[in-house]
């Protein structure tokens, strides 16, 4: 919206107003305790509050690093044969790098720096390094089946499933290119992901307000927050099958492995041009 059209409608330019205020005070909010070691502990961080403006940061950092290749919508290999192309894989990387590093970056400022928790804590240890590799290697086949069924559940009830439309600018794409943004996909963002969402929300709120609140809290945040609307109910489903492997280990290593496997398996399949 344009300046002019602030000036001349009241009510548009109040809730600008009010949005920046609220932007701002979730910085605010996120950074003081990670600046002031001594607030930390006068700010709780197992809260809604908490987990809602550190998600606000990370999402304005994000979309503010974004924006150039949003604009641009020129940045990389585009999908063949569109009418209207998707981003090629060049732009697919840089926009999940973009989108994930502010959520490691916001967990370390907040809970980290700030003396809240340490990464030990938020389940970064390997051991038992083989029970935890097969775990999640299991917990990827399951995540990408129970995923499917669902999906096509849903699609039989007329919701139109379109996880896949997002990511079609790297069918065909050079093999180097894939691989990119494969990595991006399937290691940074599951890494991402599963510190935030398990390690800390549903590990902290499972202490403060009970498993049961944990799961659906941490499910339901992580399925808003992918902003799919059709797509919702899945990604639901695979957080609460995320949440209850981070349970089990107390390790985000087989949550990372069966992410990880889950986008792999897409990724794949994008690439092959055999999804359907």
């Amino acid at each position: 919206m344009t300046a002019a059209a602030l000036e001349t409608n009241p009510l548009a330019g109040g809730l600008a107003a009010g949005l920046t205020i609220a932007v701002v005070a979730c910085f605010v909010y996120v950074l003081q305790p990670a600046l002031r070691p001594a607030l930390a502990d006068r700010v709780p961080f197992a809260t809604v509050r908490t987990s809602l403006a550190m998600l606000v940061v990370a999402t304005v950092v994000a979309n503010l690093i974004s924006l150039p290749v949003l604009l641009s919508r020129g940045f990389g290999v585009a999908a063949p044969g569109t009418a209207h192309p998707a981003l090629g894989p060049l732009g697919l990387t840089f926009l999940i790098v973009a989108s994930e590093i502010p959520i490691v970056a916001v967990v370390w400022l907040r809970l980290v720096r700030a003396g809240g928790l340490t990464w030990r804590e938020l389940g970064l240890r390997l051991q038992p390094l083989d029970e935890n590799l097969w775990n999640g290697l299991l917990g990827g086949v399951a995540l990408f089946i129970t995923a499917a069924v669902v999906g096509a559940v849903l699609t039989r009830f007329g919701v139109r499933q379109n996880q896949f439309e997002r990511f079609s600018g790297i069918e065909g794409a050079p093999l180097g290119l894939f691989a990119l943004a494969a990595a991006a996909g399937c290691v940074l963002a599951p890494f991402a992901e599963e510190l935030f969402f398990r390690a800390y929300v549903f590990q902290t709120f499972s202490t403060r307000y009970g498993r049961l609140w944990a799961y659906v809290f941490s499910a339901g945040l992580f399925a808003v927050v992918h902003a799919n609307f059709a797509a919702a109910v899945p990604i639901f489903v695979l957080g609460l099958m995320l949440a209850y492997i981070f349970q089990r280990s107390g390790s985000i290593l087989p949550g990372v492995i069966a992410h990880g496997i889950n986008n792999a398996i897409a990724f794949a399949l994008l690439y092959a041009g055999i999804t359907g």
